[in-house]
């Protein structure tokens, strides 16, 4: 192997270990994403049901 053909190689390495670095922090990010995605959704539902618990009480008449 010719020292152009080494260097060629190693910089094609190079290049190719940096986009599967970049991929790996984009699937971190997009997982990161997802999981303050469900937190959010978890967290409404927590306010809905404590909306309709509220709602419910309200409702109830009072007992003497």
């Amino acid at each position: 192997m010719t020292p152009k053909q080494a260097y060629d190689e190693r910089k094609r390495l190079r290049i190719e270990n940096d986009l599967r670095a970049e991929q790996r922090r984009a699937a971190g990010y997009d997982r990161e994403d997802e999981m303050q995605e469900q937190f959010t959704r978890l967290l409404n539902s927590f306010e809905r049901i404590a909306s309709v618990l509220e709602l419910w009480a309200d409702q109830q008449e009072p007992r003497p």
